[in-house]
């Protein structure tokens, strides 16, 4: 990750030091914050986008323990290093139990300081790059078209590939303790039987469906497994790199951020909904930020419909209480309201040369890949019209599966969910629906 693009929230009731740090960090590029006390760096860090959070254990009004305990309710993915003149203090020992990343001893040595920080952001940098050598894979082909394609890619993760046709597939399920299997379906219609077979045998393995086409049909089986990671509609735009890069990610740690899928140096802008109103006046600094780029307004009008699907996913029908009870899942979309602490939402947009993607981020993680299926397949079964009922988001995420040549879900369960999606944005009418399709749902382990 690149330390331009890493914004660092620093919180300590002593000048100089937040004046030392600031110096320091700001001159090896980082984006810093600074609090004065916990309070205010509780707000910071509720209303700014933060990466990672550098507190003093001892201060007056909040002490650092209390804020880690507050920041881990308020922004749960966040990473807090406590900073302290004393390693030994109990409240040090007790901040670390409870899920504190590191510490910085005081007098600082920058060195130290350095080598903690560049820790983290390179353990964030590689868990993007996740080593699959010697994991066994399984690709399952009913059609020849286009296989060496999926073998390549698949070749090129250092994986230990085999390759069978579906009628000798049956055959392979015990052979080996599989990693991933990918079914190339072709045209065909779906073998739901031999996918559940696998599965049955092969439980933590992650399955990826490759079709050739949109095929209502084959959507509709696949619908009825809730096991499926990723499914590829490659059409004649198949991107072998794509490919590998998400056949990866199924086994990172490090799952979050739309700028995974931007071309280097590309930062995303982003906005924080406070307000479910808020929702309107970003619809319309996207659709601005589309007309600068001299893009159709039947273009900008699809992607309005996209937008407004994930704000309102994130703003209506994440949040829940804590007995997992959806909270306005019964309300009006036309009736406003301030957010909670934790209901507020980070929305974010960029265009790289040729996607231009969007992402939401809620603090919930309360959306699960069987809801997700249930709600589209919902949606085919009632010919794209489905009835609204108590708010569902079940249109709304199929049409946005339908629009966006990549959508992508990415849950952390209880806590935290991000929706991305990417449009070609240079593609004619015609040649977008000749593009790569996906659908990718991708779980991190609390």
């Amino acid at each position: 990750m690149k330390s331009e693009a890493y914004r660092i929230l620093v919180i300590d009731d002593e000048s100089a030091v937040l004046h030392l740090l600031e110096q320091m960090l700001t001159g090896e590029g980082y984006h810093v914050h600074l609090a004065k006390n916990a309070v205010i760096g509780l707000q910071i860090l509720e209303d700014q986008p933060i990466d990672l959070v550098l507190s003093d254990i001892h201060m007056p009004e909040m002490d650092g323990l209390e804020f880690l305990s507050k920041a881990n309710f308020i922004k749960p993915h966040t990473p807090v290093m406590i900073m302290t003149a004393d390693p030994n203090l109990p409240k040090v020992r007790q901040a670390l139990k409870e899920g504190a990343l590191d510490l910085l001893e005081k007098p600082f040595d920058l060195s130290q300081i350095f080598d903690v920080i560049g820790r983290y952001s390179a353990k964030r940098l590689t868990g993007r790059v996740v080593s699959l050598k010697n994991r066994e894979m399984l690709l399952v082909s009913q059609t020849h078209s286009k296989e060496i394609l999926l073998q390549r890619a698949l070749v090129a993760t250092q994986a230990n590939v085999s390759v069978t046709a579906i009628n000798e597939a049956e055959e392979w399920i015990d052979r080996k303790k599989w990693s991933v299997l990918i079914f190339s379906m072709g045209n065909k219609p779906v073998s739901t039987e031999f996918l559940q077979q696998f599965q049955e045998a092969h439980p933590t393995a992650k399955l990826v469906c490759v079709a050739e086409q949109y095929d209502v049909n084959q959507l509709t089986d696949l619908l009825k497994l809730s096991s499926i990671d990723s499914l590829v509609i490659k059409n004649n735009s198949f991107s072998e790199a794509e490919f590998i890069v998400e056949i990866r990610k199924l086994f990172s740690r490090d799952i979050f951020g739309m700028e995974k899928y931007l071309h280097w140096g590309f930062e995303p802008i982003q906005n924080i909904a406070r307000h479910t109103d808020d929702r309107f006046w970003m619809i319309e600094q996207v659709s601005e930020y589309l007309r600068s780029l001299l893009v159709s307004e039947r273009f900008i009008s699809k992607i309005e419909m996209v937008v407004d699907e994930f704000l309102s996913n994130a703003l209506y029908n994440a949040p829940v209480d804590e007995n997992g009870k959806h909270i306005y899942k019964d309300t009006e979309r036309t009736i406003g309201r301030q957010c909670t602490t934790r209901e507020k939402c980070i929305f974010s947009y960029a265009y790289d040369g040729q996607y231009f993607a969007i992402s939401i981020q809620d603090n919930f993680g309360s959306i699960n890949r069987k809801l997700i299926f249930d709600r589209i397949h919902r949606s085919i079964e009632e010919k794209g019209a489905p009835i609204q009922k108590s708010g569902g988001a079940g249109l709304g995420l199929y049409l946005s599966f339908l629009t966006l040549n990549k959508f992508i879900i990415n849950i952390q369960p209880g806590q935290k969910t991000e929706m991305i999606g990417l449009y070609h944005i240079g593609a004619s009418q015609k040649q977008v629906g000749l593009q790569d399709r996906s659908l990718s749902i991708f779980m991190e382990s609390t």
